[in-house]
């Protein structure tokens, strides 16, 4: 599924475009809170930095500064500093809160990322067309399968891809 190392005791499924644009990681939604039945099913996250195993943190351990994100959940890499959001708990999508949002990334990785669903997210936001034909449309603009198109996954190599992308869209030939 991902550069990362993400590994799962759960079945992951990747066959669908709406199972990629919604995450993979299939697993029991944990409505009490019981930390050691969550664990049983939590995904295995590695640093693509250090091969460091990756730890899972509330946001307070990360963001101090930052009372909105204390409660949310984090993987982190204590030796590298790479970290990355979790999906929030979702009984539709099978989500415990656990499923990692991407790859771990280091802070310009991380910026990278944010400018590029900052120009990228607004094509389906804005309803100019589904969320699943811009994926679709980008990963043809990657020459990547779909499957593999998931911003929170890119490189910054990739991440600088989509700005130009989105940018030679908006001031020149739409998608297409």
């Amino acid at each position: 599924m991902c550069s990362s190392a993400i590994n799962s005791s759960s079945s992951v499924s990747n066959s669908t475009q709406h199972d990629l644009l919604r995450g993979s990681s299939r697993t029991s939604l944990n409505t009490q809170g019981r930390d050691a039945d969550v664990a049983d099913r939590r995904p295995t996250v590695s640093c693509p930095y250090c091969n460091a195993p990756a730890e899972l943190v509330r946001g307070d351990v990360i963001y101090r500064g930052r009372p909105e994100l204390h409660a949310k959940r984090f993987w982190r890499c204590a030796p590298c500093g790479a970290h990355v959001g979790c999906h929030a708990p979702n009984r539709r999508f099978g989500y415990d809160g656990t499923q990692p949002l991407g790859r771990l990334a280091i802070a310009s990785l991380r910026k990278a990322k944010a400018r590029a669903h900052a120009l990228f997210d607004p094509f389906w936001q804005s309803g100019r067309m589904s969320r699943v034909d811009a994926y679709t449309w980008l990963a043809r603009e990657h020459r990547i399968d779909v499957e593999a198109c998931h911003i929170g996954e890119f490189d910054e190599a990739m991440c600088n891809r989509v700005e130009e992308i989105c940018k030679r869209w908006m001031f020149g030939a739409g998608p297409g």
